[in-house]
Formats: structure tokens, C-alpha cells, sequence
């Protein structure tokens, strides 16, 4: 700070001749003001699953010199593909399911059928089961865990026991 200050103020003498206080005072200021900026991060949807990776643009409202916290702009994906049924075949992660959507897991179809009061009922290899956010059901060698349940869909993270 010290350094920037004496520059300005060998500035302010080489070239103008005389610096003001409040010219300093500025100086000093706008120092402070950048090491204080908080940055506000607001982000895009995350792009397609594109070669196994998705990204997104984040810009940060405040145009903080230094920003901070960067959120992430590029995340590792799986596509998703289909069986020879065209039915999709579920990933060991996350899993997206609209109400009648159905994909195919490890060898057992998974079906979610309805969703009432945030409780998720899915028809798992002809057996139905209700899950709420964060209940977890085995079915055979596979896991089911309930990430989160809307009005509308449930994510779903799959995996093998």
C-alpha cells in the first residue's frame, strides 16, 4: 500500500507538480474497495452432456477484480443410453425420473409412478416402493437413494451392492 501511495504521490510531483490529499485519499479507497468486494455469482443451466463433460457460464454481478468463491463452470457427465428396448439405461450417480419415466438398471426396470405430498412411489422390478428425500431401498444388487423428491420428479442415485 505504501509503495502505491509513494508511486502516486511521485507521479502527482513528476507530472502535475502537487497531489491533493483527497487524491491519496482515492487511492487508498479504491484499494480497499477492491480487497473488500464480495462477488455475486449468478450462473446458466448446465449445457448437454457433451464427451462425458457439461458446462455452464458464471459471471459475477459485482466485477470484483478478485473474485471470490468461483463456482464450478464444467462437471464431469455420463450420457445416458437405451437398451435394445429403447428404454434408458439408468447410470451409477444421479438419475432424473418424471412421473412415467422408466429406465433400466443393472438389469432391473425402475419405474417412478407417482409422486403424492412429496412421497415418491417406484415401481422397482414389479415391486413398489415409496420413498421420501433421503430414503434408501435395496433391491437385489441394487441401491436406490432418494437425493431429492419435487412435485414432479425424483433424483435418484443408483448404484451396485
Amino acid at each position: 500500500m505504501r509503495k502505491i501511495i509513494f508511486t502516486i504521490m511521485t507521479l502527482c510531483l513528476v507530472v502535475i507538480a502537487g497531489c491533493s490529499a483527497s487524491q491519496v485519499s482515492k487511492t487508498e479507497t479504491s484499494k480497499e474497495n477492491i480487497q473488500n468486494c464480495v462477488s455475486n455469482w449468478v450462473c446458466q443451466e448446465w449445457g448437454s452432456c457433451i464427451s462425458n463433460f457439461q458446462t455452464r457460464y458464471c459471471a459475477d454481478q459485482n466485477n470484483c477484480i478478485q473474485s471470490n468463491n468461483i463456482p464450478e463452470m464444467k462437471k464431469s457427465c455420463v450420457t445416458q443410453t437405451t437398451n435394445n428396448s429403447g428404454v434408458p439405461n439408468g447410470v451409477v450417480g444421479d438419475n432424473k425420473l418424471n412421473i412415467g419415466d422408466k429406465i433400466i438398471f443393472n438389469g432391473k426396470p425402475i419405474t417412478l409412478v407417482k409422486i403424492l405430498e412429496l412421497k415418491a412411489t417406484l415401481n422397482v422390478d414389479g415391486y413398489l416402493k415409496t420413498l421420501h428425500t433421503g430414503d434408501e431401498i435395496s433391491a437385489g444388487a441394487v441401491r436406490i437413494r432418494a437425493v431429492s423428491v419435487t412435485d414432479n420428479d425424483i433424483i435418484i442415485y443408483l448404484n451396485t451392492i
